[in-house]
């Protein structure tokens, strides 16, 4: 689907993390479209390549450091989108933090840390810029994810702060809809599909998974590890039997996105997994097994998966 290249023009908006990631492009997707664009993350090194990027578009950028679990910061960098670019329609909050860690290793200092910039920092963002998205009916976007929908493994705290950001959302698009502010949440496409990916580009960094062919364990950030000894991850092999990509493997065996097996040995197609339709197994396919981990960091378990 392509839009008017000026479908946006005039308008103004504000992009937490905006300097990479997902949000840079959406940042540069929005002033491809005509809008100026403020983007916000913790360190200035960040934001300054995309700001030029932005402005080679032909519109108006602004580089604002802020850290969003700050309400002080998140009231300045609000205040001076307005000051320098003249307004504010539209508010992304895409800003979060993210790591690997099983539930019983994640200590109250990292659940928390997830919370405060994922959660927090949205509501924070959100309560500063409500005065001026009233004055004209503007637009609020917060990223989310699926993570909290399937019990995500090592995902404990983004779930719940993904969670609550939906919930958030709610209330904000009801609360909200007499001013003529519209609030929405983007879930990022795929949720089992994408565990893998996460995995390996998320958890471990590009920098990782760049060099990291095939996904072999050797090249894998330490983070990811972990789950290849708990049996919570396995390779996969294309039809030349070589080792291509990670998938996710549930406590019961299943895998995430990419097809699986369920309770009951039964093969779980790769376009129904999870959703309980089972195709037939072949006659004679042996069942897998999860063996859990007798006690934590056991690397002797195995999800019962073929190398």
């Amino acid at each position: 689907m392509s839009f008017q290249p000026d479908l946006l023009k005039g308008k103004t908006a504000l992009v937490t993390g905006g300097g990479t990631g997902i949000c840079r492009g959406l940042s540069l997707a929005l002033a491809a479209h005509g809008c100026d664009v403020a983007i916000t993350s913790r360190k200035a090194d960040h934001l300054e390549p995309t700001r030029r990027e932005i402005e080679a578009l032909g519109v108006r950028s602004l580089a604002v450091p802020a850290d969003v679990r700050d309400p002080a910061a998140v009231d300045r960098a609000v205040a001076r989108t307005v000051d320098d670019l003249g307004r504010l329609d539209i508010l992304v909050n895409g800003a979060a933090g993210n790591f690997l860690c099983m539930a019983e290793d994640l200590s109250p200092n990292g659940f928390g840390t997830v919370v405060d910039i994922d959660l927090k920092g949205t509501f924070h963002m959100c309560r500063a810029a409500l005065p001026h998205l009233k004055e004209r009916g503007g637009v609020v976007l917060n990223i989310s994810a699926t993570l909290h929908y399937f019990g995500t493994v090592a995902q404990l705290h983004v779930s719940a702060a993904k969670a609550g950001i939906d919930a958030l959302t709610r209330v904000l698009a009801v609360e909200w809809g007499p001013h003529g502010d519209r609030a929405r949440s983007h879930r990022g496409h795929g949720g089992r599909a994408a565990a893998a990916r996460r995995t390996r580009e998320g958890a471990c960094g590009q920098d990782d998974a760049a060099r990291a062919p095939g996904g072999d364990p050797a090249h894998l950030g330490r983070r990811a590890l972990p789950l290849l000894g708990r049996g919570l991850l396995r390779h996969r092999r294309d039809a030349r039997g070589r080792r291509r990509t990670l998938a996710c493997v549930e406590p019961h065996g299943r895998g995430m996105g990419h097809g699986g097996r369920g309770r009951d040995g039964a093969v779980v197609s790769r376009a129904h997994a999870g959703r309980g339709r089972r195709r037939p197994e072949p006659a004679g396919a042996p069942s897998p097994r999860y063996a859990p981990p007798t006690r934590a960091g056991d690397r002797g378990a195995s999800s019962g998966w073929p190398a």
